[in-house]
């Protein structure tokens, strides 16, 4: 090679660099002008490796997704559901089989609807035989009312049916000071025009929640989320700090929840555990709202629930905590709840807690009836139902009378008429029997802690942007997916660059699928900061501001003896790079066997 060459090979080498600086700056600008941006995974950067989209949002794109209707339930399903999101039957079951007792309940979910006849009367209609047992039965309605005009009203458009809530002078009633009291009607004697609250809503408001009622869940919660958006005022505005102690996190929350005043009862929140260093995106709402739910539940924490129905471990009031404990304290603890739930609902989260489906009936003032009994308490439906169905029912020697056990050792007799405990129960009076003793179990022992609660509810959420909603679906809404689906969280994670050259992630999914139920749970726990999954699935995992945030693998470099680590504001897992999937394993158990609460450590 001659000198000449070599100094013009030279010559060229030197200027590539240049040549490609100026390259990548075109690329750059071309890629910036047309709206492209880099690969946050080819930079690390995984928490801006997201869609940028909220819940709602997300909703709207489902919406044309296909799906496959449930046929216990009618729910419509994301045709990658293998078993339905409402009920839990299998898509490919056999709707002809004899359902079982909690396919029978999950069915009676559209049993009554709101709908609107032709001179604009706003009216409950029953979708099938009101009573199988018998035909004089009347279903009731358990709702609040109050003087005409105390409550404000929100304001349908014709048009467009969207419901647009108002100036949030009115959006936020003060519940606590009007004159409302429980009520329990017949349904075909309640205008069914009427709120929870009391509050007659004009016919072209209903014209538009009905309709809105009849959609898909789908459609239904993504127009709720467009409500809720609307009420919620920017962060940058007006931002609540909840800052709470773990040895004092139920009377901490109660406290933060009955202060909540004016615009900052659905103000987005920032929680912060004392004395524990961690970011809130998320992670550490989702762990209050876990924690704080678990606390109510816990009948040595508060006793203010109690499992009525053994077969799912249901919660409802606890009518035996009653005994001369109706003080305002006690029943502003009912009414605390209620706004835990009302934020839960604002915030998106969902509570690791089964309650009763009649108590979400009660909550929306959907009619309930004999057969809703055997939701709250089976026991006690198979007894009321031999009364209904026995030959001689004198024999029984029963009155109108009914006794409650107090935990305080006290035993009281309530008449469930005037002078009930000397009316001896016949074939002639048996069916009024079973329906004053129905109301009682339900409401009639109930009814202030149930006030409060239903009032907390809506010191929170508008009554108007819930009745659009049955009862199942708005437990689907509070509590989320019970069931990990191990394929659906699989779809649903980003994986770092460094894992795709590996088996490591197929060995991940694989153990995580061979875990024990209550393990999966755990393991979402770690990662999340919560054990359930979200009604959108692990699609709608999100940080606290409602923004969707991927569950994220991400690959590390491995040591003997490293272990993952956790990232549970981001819902994401460093896995350090092992070389067998039995160290994997290991990992991942030892990972199980510690506390998935706290923010002490990442």
């Amino acid at each position: 090679m001659s000198a000449t060459t070599y100094d013009i090979i030279l010559g060229l080498l030197s200027i590539l660099p240049g040549i490609g600086c100026i390259v990548a700056m075109a690329y750059t600008c071309f890629f910036t002008k047309h709206g492209f941006r880099p690969v946050p995974l080819l930079d690390h950067d995984f928490l801006n490796f997201m869609p940028g989209i909220d819940r709602r949002e997300l909703e709207e794109q489902l919406a044309s997704e296909s799906r496959w209707t449930c046929g216990i339930c009618s729910f419509k399903n994301l045709d990658s559901s293998l078993v339905c999101s409402l009920c839990s039957t299998a898509a490919l079951v056999n709707a002809n089989e004899p359902l079982t007792t909690p396919q029978r309940m999950v069915r009676r979910r559209r049993q009554w609807t709101r709908d609107i006849d032709d001179n604009h009367h706003v009216h409950w209609v029953a979708h099938s035989e009101v009573s199988t047992l018998h035909k004089s039965w009347k279903a009731d309605v358990v709702s609040l009312s109050g003087e005409s005009g105390t409550l404000p009203m929100h304001v349908v458009p014709p048009r467009d049916s969207e419901l647009k809530p108002p100036a949030a002078t009115s959006v936020w009633p003060d519940v606590a000071s009007m004159p409302l009291k429980l009520q329990w009607s017949p349904s075909q004697q309640r205008d069914a025009n009427c709120t929870m609250l009391g509050k007659a809503l004009s016919v072209p408001v209903w014209e538009g929640l009905v309709a809105i009622s009849r959609l898909m869940f789908s459609s239904k919660y993504a127009w709720f989320l467009q409500q809720v958006a609307d009420m919620r005022l920017p962060v940058a505005e007006l931002r609540l700090e909840v800052k709470s102690c773990r040895m004092t996190l139920l009377a901490d929350a109660t406290a933060t929840l009955l202060d909540l005043q004016g615009p900052t009862r659905c103000a987005i929140a920032r929680h912060q555990f004392d004395g524990e260093v961690a970011i809130d995106a998320g992670a550490v709402q989702r762990e209050w709202y876990t924690l704080v739910a678990q606390a109510w539940m816990d009948p040595a924490t508060t006793g203010l629930f109690d499992i009525t129905n053994r077969t799912n471990n249901s919660y409802y009031v606890n009518p035996k905590q009653q005994h001369n404990d109706n003080s305002k304290s006690h029943l502003e603890q009912y009414r605390a709840f209620g706004r835990f739930l009302g934020r839960a609902l604002l915030d998106g989260q969902v509570l690791p807690i089964q309650l009763n489906p009649v108590l979400f009936q009660l909550l929306l003032g959907i009619p309930v009836e004999f057969e809703d009994l055997e939701c709250l308490d089976p026991v006690v439906f198979k007894s009321l139902t031999y009364v209904l169905e026995c030959q001689d029912v004198a024999e029984l020697c029963l009155t109108f009378c009914a006794t409650n056990e107090y935990v305080d050792g006290h035993v009281e007799e309530v008449d469930l008429i005037d002078g009930g405990r000397h009316i001896c129960v016949d074939k002639t009076n048996r069916v009024q029997y079973v329906e004053t003793m129905t109301k009682y179990l339900i409401c009639g022992r109930i009814q202030d802690p149930l006030m409060a609660m239903v009032k907390g509810l809506y010191d929170i959420v508008p009554p108007e942007l819930l009745v659009i909603f049955d009862h199942k679906e708005l437990e689907l809404i509070l509590c989320g997916l019970a069931v990990v689906d191990v394929q659906d969280w699989k779809r649903n994670t980003v994986t770092s660059p460094n894992l795709t050259q590996t088996r490591l992630v197929d060995w991940f999914w694989d153990v995580v699928g061979a875990m024990e139920t209550h393990d999966q749970a755990k393991l979402l726990q770690f990662t999340t900061g919560s054990s359930r999954v979200p009604v959108q699935g692990f699609k709608g995992l999100t940080s606290y501001d409602g923004r969707i945030c991927y569950f994220t693998l991400n690959g590390v470099a491995y040591a003997a003896g490293k272990y993952p680590v956790v990232h549970a504001c981001f819902n994401r897992l460093d896995l350090p790079l092992y070389p067998t999937k039995d160290l994997l394993q290991d990992a991942l158990s030892t990972l199980l066997l510690s506390d998935p609460t706290g923010f002490n450590t990442v």
